[in-house]
C-alpha cells in the first residue's frame, strides 16, 4: 500500500486465493479494507436554547446521518456543555442533525430544533441551530352531544409535526385516560388522529401555525363524520402555468358500522390566507354529492405558478354539509412553496 495524503472514502482490496492442485480451501475469499486516515471535515456548532448556561449539560439530544457515508445509520451524539457539537465527517458527505426518534407527549415546554442539513461537506463548516422552548398542545377527548364514552379504553394518539410544508416529527401516544400533551415547535402545523376501541369513530384534527399553547377537545363519536384532506406543500410552478391539486371530501364511517348513511350533500370553497385567490391561486367552490356507493369525491384547485421569489403562502379549502352532520374537521390547509431562488443547477426550473 501507499501512503496519501489526500482526503478520500475508505477502499477496499479483495484478495482471492486458489491452489493448483485442486486442495479444497475453507474460505478463498478475503476483504481488506484501507480505512483514511487523513485530517477529515468537521461540522462544528452550537444548539442555541432559551436559555443557554455555558455550565450546565446540554439539556438536548441529537441524532446525525451521513457521518461515514450517504447511507449511514444515524449516531446518537450527545452535545458539549453549552450545547455545542464537534463532528467528523467523511468527505463529500451529506450531513444531517435533527432530534432523536422519541417521546414529544410532555406537559412541560421544552428546547426544541429543527431538522439541519448540510450537503457536501469537503471543508469544515460552522452552524448555530436556533432551539427555542417548545410549545405545548394539550388535549382532553369528549364525546358527541347525546353519546358517552366508555371508561378504560385504550387510546392511541398519532402525530406529525409539519414546519413550512415539510415534515419534521412523527410521535404515537397510548394512553388509557381521556387527556394528552404534545410538544410543537413555534409556528409548526400538527396533525393529530385519535382513536378510542373499534366503536368509536377516528378523531382527525389540524392545527395551523402553533405560536402559543394550546388546548383541543377531540369528539370521539359513535356514529360515521365527514372529513375534507389534501394539505400539503406545493411548489408554485413556472410562471404563465396553472396545475390542478386534488382534494378528497370523504364520509369516514365507524370501523363496526353496518348501515348506510343515506346522501349528504357537501359544499366545498377555498378560502384565502397569506396566499390570495388571483394571484396565487384560482378561488373555487362547488357542491359533491356523497352516497352509500360513492362515499367520497375529489375535487379539484389550481396554483398559479411565478417567477417571482417569495414566502411560503397558504389557503384553505373548507366544506359544510346539508343537512348538518358530523365533520371532523373542517378545512385543510395547502401551502404554496417558493422554488424561484436557485440561480442554476439541479432544480432550476426551464
Amino acid at each position: 500500500m501507499r501512503p496519501d495524503t489526500v482526503v478520500e472514502g475508505d477502499e477496499t482490496i479483495i484478495l482471492k486465493v486458489t491452489t493448483s492442485s485442486g486442495w479444497p480451501i475453507a474460505d478463498d475469499t478475503a476483504v481488506l479494507t484501507i480505512r483514511d486516515d487523513d485530517p477529515r471535515p468537521h461540522v462544528r456548532g452550537k444548539l442555541l436554547t432559551a436559555s443557554p448556561d455555558p455550565t450546565a449539560p446540554c439539556p438536548l439530544r441529537a441524532v446525525a446521518y451521513g457521518m461515514d457515508g450517504p447511507r449511514d445509520e444515524p449516531y446518537d451524539i450527545f452535545p458539549d456543555l453549552g450545547c455545542t457539537f464537534d463532528i467528523p465527517v467523511a468527505p463529500g458527505a451529506n450531513l444531517e442533525i435533527r432530534e432523536p426518534e422519541g417521546n414529544y407527549f410532555q406537559s412541560t415546554s421544552v428546547s426544541r430544533f429543527l431538522p439541519t442539513i448540510f450537503n457536501d461537506v469537503w471543508r469544515d463548516r460552522y452552524k448555530v441551530i436556533p432551539a427555542p422552548n417548545g410549545l405545548v398542545v394539550f388535549g382532553s377527548m369528549q364525546p358527541a352531544p347525546g353519546e358517552t364514552l366508555m371508561s378504560g379504553q385504550f387510546i392511541t394518539v398519532k402525530t406529525v409535526e409539519s414546519y413550512m410544508g415539510r415534515a419534521i416529527t412523527e410521535a404515537d401516544y397510548n394512553t388509557v385516560g381521556t387527556t394528552f400533551y404534545r410538544s410543537v415547535y413555534p409556528g409548526a402545523t400538527l396533525e393529530a388522529n385519535v382513536e378510542m376501541s373499534s366503536q368509536y369513530q377516528p378523531w382527525y384534527g389540524v392545527l395551523h401555525d402553533v405560536n402559543t399553547d394550546r388546548s383541543i377537545a377531540p369528539v370521539l363519536r359513535w356514529s360515521g363524520t365527514l372529513i375534507v384532506r389534501g394539505g400539503r406543500a406545493l411548489p408554485e410552478g413556472r410562471a404563465g402555468r396553472k396545475y390542478k391539486v386534488p382534494v378528497q371530501i370523504a364520509y369516514v364511517p365507524r370501523s363496526n358500522q353496518t348501515t348506510g348513511f343515506g346522501s349528504i350533500n357537501v359544499a366545498w370553497r377555498t378560502v384565502d390566507g397569506s396566499a390570495k385567490s388571483g394571484a396565487d391561486y384560482v378561488a373555487a367552490s362547488g357542491n359533491v354529492t356523497l352516497t352509500d356507493d360513492a362515499p367520497e369525491a375529489i375535487v379539484y384547485v389550481e396554483v398559479i405558478g411565478n417567477d417571482t421569489p417569495q414566502s411560503p403562502r397558504a389557503f384553505d379549502v373548507a366544506i359544510t354539509a346539508s343537512p348538518a352532520y358530523n365533520i371532523t374537521n373542517a378545512n385543510t390547509r395547502f401551502t404554496i412553496m417558493d422554488d424561484d431562488r436557485r440561480l442554476g443547477g439541479p432544480g432550476q426550473k426551464r
